[in-house]
C-alpha cells in the first residue's frame, strides 16, 4: 500500500457556529449532539428526527462516522471501504464474494488456495484480553460496521454459512494464542494514512480504545461452535478525544 492522496469535493458539516469542510463525498457524519451534517455534494439534507437526536439520511454506501473524525482519516476510509485485491487474497467485507471462495483443510475460508483476508471499518464498541492458568492467552475485538451494506454483508455471510444463528450485531474477532506468554501484537497506528504493516509503527494492543475508528483485517473459520472471524491486524485510522470530566 501507499500513502494517501487527497481527494477533490466535500461535506460541509454545521455544529456550535462553526463551519468545517470533510473532503469525502462518501461520508455522512452523525453525532449525538446536535445539530449535524446538513449538506453532502452541495445538495440540501434535512435531518430526519429520531427522538431527541437529528439522524440524517443515508444510503447504504454512506460512511457513517462521529463528527470529529478529520478528512484524512475519510480519506484513508474512502479507499479501504471498497477494496477488492483478488491477487493478495485482499477484500472488504461487502467486496467477498463467497463463490468465489472455497474452505480450507483447516476450515478456514480461502481463495485461490490461501486464506481470504476480509477487511472491514468502524467504531471500536468493544476490547478484550483474558489468560489464565488453564488457558493460553484470548484477545477479543468489535467494531460498529461504518457502513450499512457492509453491515448486510455480514448478516448475508452468516445466512449462507450459518442461516440457523442470527448474525451479530457487531463485527466481532478473535485471538487465541498458542503460547502461554504470547501476545497480538499486529496493532500499527494509521493516524497519518494507511500503509503496509512493515511500513507502519507498531504500538500495544491496549492502546486502541472503545471509541477509536480503526480499519479490522480478519480471516474467517467455521469451527464445531459457529463462525469466528479471527484478528489478524489492527489499524488505528481515527483516535478519539478524550472527555475529562
Amino acid at each position: 500500500m501507499s500513502d494517501l492522496s487527497d481527494d477533490d469535493g466535500g461535506v460541509t458539516v454545521v455544529g456550535d457556529g462553526a463551519i468545517a469542510v470533510v473532503d469525502d463525498d462518501d461520508a455522512i457524519l452523525v453525532d449525538d449532539d446536535p445539530p449535524i451534517v446538513v449538506v453532502e455534494d452541495d445538495e440540501l439534507l434535512l435531518p430526519v428526527m429520531d427522538g431527541d437526536v437529528p439522524v440524517a439520511p443515508a444510503d447504504d454506501e454512506a460512511i457513517l462516522l462521529d463528527v470529529w473524525v478529520n478528512d484524512r482519516a475519510l480519506r484513508s476510509i474512502r479507499r479501504y471501504v471498497k477494496q477488492r485485491d483478488p491477487e493478495e487474497g485482499i477484500f472488504a467485507l461487502s467486496q467477498l464474494r463467497l463463490e468465489e471462495c472455497e474452505w480450507l483443510p483447516d476450515f478456514t475460508l480461502g481463495f485461490d488456495g490461501q486464506p481470504a483476508k476480509i477487511r472491514s471499518v468502524g467504531t471500536v464498541c468493544s476490547t478484550g484480553f483474558h489468560a489464565d492458568v488453564h488457558r493460553c492467552p484470548e484477545f477479543a475485538f468489535a467494531i460498529d460496521l461504518a457502513r450499512p451494506v457492509d453491515k448486510d454483508a455480514l448478516a448475508n455471510i452468516y445466512a449462507l454459512c450459518e442461516p440457523y444463528r442470527e448474525a451479530p450485531p457487531y463485527f466481532e474477532t478473535f485471538k487465541r494464542m498458542r503460547h502461554r506468554c504470547a501476545s497480538f501484537v499486529d496493532v500499527y497506528k494509521a493516524t497519518k494514512g494507511i500503509r503496509s504493516a512493515s511500513a507502519s509503527t507498531r504500538m500495544p494492543f491496549t492502546c486502541v480504545m472503545v471509541g477509536d475508528v480503526v480499519l479490522v483485517e480478519a480471516t474467517m473459520r467455521s469451527l464445531p461452535h459457529g463462525l469466528e472471524f479471527e484478528l489478524a491486524k489492527i489499524y488505528l485510522v481515527a483516535q478519539a478525544p478524550i472527555e475529562i470530566d
